[in-house]
């Protein structure tokens, strides 16, 4: 599952939130009531609308969970939806790491769902390089961020199936409302300073630090690169991530036991990061506090939520 609260917290420097920052409530919502939200659902390819109607802090209620969108009615196929991003014009955002794509969803009419003619449309086609005008193939995307300015950020992991393992940026420039025409999309960063091989390099997550720099999660299972957080800046003004000193190792994330491996990125309003591990059973909390550059994990991380024998955090 993704859940996606609707009234997240945003930093000034982003209009989107990734996953887990997303799960951020705030105390005074606990308290009161939850605020709607959305959940993407991999199991029956659904995303569910989550309304806490009676306001008591929780989504049990008759008629509080109902379908947004599910493929069974609706004219576009989910198969492993497991990235969603919610706009602030209420466009929903989902990546599927089957189908190699980019939906969008938004219920036009008000009826509380986005299976009307016109509310579910393809924003961004990676099923083969041929598919879009920009040549790009995106495969098991993950984790998004949105820009003020509607840059749509994806990061895609190669899991032998085609395209790179990238940091996609995607824009609808021309007003059709997708990124698929000429220009629209570009691989702002390739991981690929000393890694070679498939698995060499997993990004999973990317998101706008307060900083204005790009930060991803990076966790590979082979090869010479870190199962981190590496940050990301254009130095050179080349609208790309093409130097060795533009990408820089940021968390180096403890190994807190098990298989070790990184789904999620997320932010809070005080431009805190986390991240969490789904063999370890635990969430971080992290940041540059000194500005150094680097986080101290013995210093400015911790670990905010520790669940030792629960089943993958993701």
């Amino acid at each position: 599952l993704s859940f996606h609260s609707m009234s997240a917290s945003r930093i000034p420097a982003a209009a989107g939130c990734s996953l887990l920052g997303a799960l951020a409530l705030t105390p005074s919502a606990l308290g009161q009531g939850l605020p709607q939200s959305l959940v993407s659902d991999t199991s029956d390819d659904t995303i569910w609308l989550c309304t806490d109607l009676d306001q008591n802090g929780d989504y049990n209620g008759t008629g509080e969970v109902v379908s947004f969108y599910d493929d069974a009615a609706g004219a576009l196929t989910l198969t492993n939806n497991v990235g969603l991003l919610r706009a602030p014009d209420g466009t929903v955002f989902v990546t599927d790491t089957s189908e190699d794509v980019v939906f969008q969803f938004k219920d036009l009419n008000g009826n509380g769902n986005a299976l009307d003619a016109g509310e579910a449309t393809l924003f961004f086609d990676g099923t083969s390089a041929g598919a879009n005008a920009s040549g790009i193939e995106l495969t098991s995307a993950r984790g998004m961020w949105l820009d003020d300015d509607g840059t749509l950020w994806a990061a895609s992991a190669n899991t032998g199936g085609g395209g790179n393992d990238a940091i996609v940026r995607k824009q609808a420039l021309n007003g059709d409302g997708d990124a698929n025409d000429m220009g629209e999309a570009v691989e702002y960063y390739l991981p690929q300073f000393g890694a070679s091989a498939i698995g060499d390099s997993i990004p999973t997550a990317v998101a706008r630090g307060a900083d204005g720099a790009s930060y991803y999660v990076e966790t590979p299972s082979s090869g010479p690169l870190l199962k981190a957080v590496y940050r990301l800046e254009d130095l050179d003004g080349s609208g790309l991530i093409d130097q060795p000193n533009e990408a820089t190792l940021f968390f180096d994330i403890p190994d807190a036991g098990g298989a070790q491996f990184h789904w999620d990125l997320g932010l809070d309003d005080q431009g805190r990061f986390y991240v969490n591990d789904t063999g370890g059973d635990v969430i971080w909390r992290f940041s540059d506090v000194n500005g150094d550059g680097v986080v101290d994990p013995a210093t400015e991380a911790d670990q905010i939520y520790a669940a030792t024998g629960s089943s993958l955090i993701w």
